[in-house]
């Protein structure tokens, strides 16, 4: 929620750490000067996170030990590769937008 609403803000594309350790990136959709939607990335490893698993799956009902398994099995990127891919899908965005007239 945080992430979009700064998204919506700025009008820039924004990257977060989400509480379970993950990149989250949210791309705005803008018309008309206004953001009518986003287009989400995520949820990636960044190589050098560390997770609390207890603070964070405190509050699921789910194993902890099976989810840190879960965590632990996710490929991880450098943040310089995770920037890429979000540079990558602007333009992606960008032409799709084009392409449709907005």
């Amino acid at each position: 929620r945080h992430l979009l609403e700064a998204c919506k803000e700025t009008k820039s594309p924004m990257m977060s750490i989400c509480y379970a350790g993950l990149v989250e990136i949210a791309v705005p959709i803008i018309y008309n000067e206004n953001v009518i939607g986003y287009a989400m990335l995520g949820h990636v490893k960044q190589l050098g996170t560390e997770v609390d698993f207890s603070a964070a799956l405190a509050e699921f009902p789910v194993d902890a030990r099976l989810a840190e398994e879960i965590f632990e099995a996710l490929p991880a990127y450098e943040a310089h590769k995770i920037k890429s891919i979000m540079n990558m899908e602007i333009t992606r965005l960008k032409k799709l937008v084009k392409n449709i007239g907005i």
